[in-house]
């Protein structure tokens, strides 16, 4: 058995919404396609800078500069199938200078998006940004009941404030042990079982103090890839991380596992971790 740390640049903090900043109504209207149809994928990637970035009026162009810089127009949106197939693409569109999240926070810089002519799939993975995205899951159903629109909010973070780590934890079984489709509940069974909803996430930092905590939120069925079991993925979000050279995440009961990175790992990720047990 192994754990690994699969790393990528950005991780979402993702609200599957419906709203007119997607296209659910006007020009777009709202979609009512049966299994079967290519609907349209409509969304918006909404950059949130930790300090003024954008100093134009509200709805004037904008630009996202520096580490961020490939949040941009024309950057690339891609719609996986269950199998990990590109079945459809579209790009973003130029971004507009919109208001904060909360009062007296920096404006914003929004980038629209339609996918069109999506073909039908149990589940769909959508990713954009250069591949330096990490990537959306979820299920037909999911994203019907959603209007098949997405709603995507990247926050920067500064150092000396305290971030929200968001990750997840994914158990790949040897052999077929989740038998709900994809997107369905899931319990890991057996000497893994300590991987379940409500284990506790931990945060220690240089010195092994515990600094922050959180817990697993109940698992989902996800895609295993071609001809492997489907695994388990538990989700976790740890509020309030304090700044510390070096970070120590465990997982789990009596801290089976654990991951070390240091603050610009961990910043270069954008407060993001995903790991993996296999059996």
């Amino acid at each position: 058995m192994k754990i690994a740390s699969v790393s990528t640049a950005v991780l979402f903090t993702i609200c599957l919404m419906v709203s007119t900043a997607c296209g659910a109504d006007g020009e777009g209207g709202a979609q009512t396609p049966t299994q079967g149809e290519e609907p349209v994928i409509r969304g918006q990637v909404t950059f949130h800078p930790g300090e003024t970035m954008f100093y134009g009026g509200l709805g004037d162009s904008c630009e996202v500069t520096g580490y961020y810089s490939y949040i941009r127009a024309g950057a690339q949106v891609v719609v996986e199938d269950a199998a990990q197939t590109i079945i459809a693409s579209g790009a973003l569109e130029p971004g507009i200078t919109v208001e904060g999240d909360y009062l007296g926070s920096p404006r914003a810089c929004r980038f629209a998006f339609a996918v069109e002519r999506v073909p039908t799939s149990d589940f769909y993975t959508i990713g954009i940004g250069d591949g330096r995205w990490d990537a959306l899951s979820t299920s037909y159903h999911e994203l019907e009941s959603q209007n098949w629109t997405v709603d995507l909010d990247v926050q920067e973070y500064l150092r000396g404030e305290q971030p929200v780590l968001r990750g997840q934890v994914t158990f790949h079984p040897r052999e077929r042990m989740f038998y709900g489709g994809l997107g369905d509940a899931c319990e890991v069974t057996g000497q893994y079982d300590y991987i379940r909803a409500g284990a506790q996430v931990v945060v220690k930092d240089a010195a092994g103090t515990i600094i922050a905590s959180d817990a697993l939120e109940p698992g989902i069925t996800v895609e295993g890839g071609l001809g492997l079991p489907r695994p388990c993925r538990f989700v976790f979000a740890v509020e309030g991380v304090p700044t510390s050279d070096f970070y120590t995440i465990e997982v789990g009961d009596g801290s089976t596992h654990a991951l070390g990175l240091s603050y610009d790992e961990i910043e270069s990720q954008n407060w993001t971790v995903d790991l993996s047990v296999w059996e």
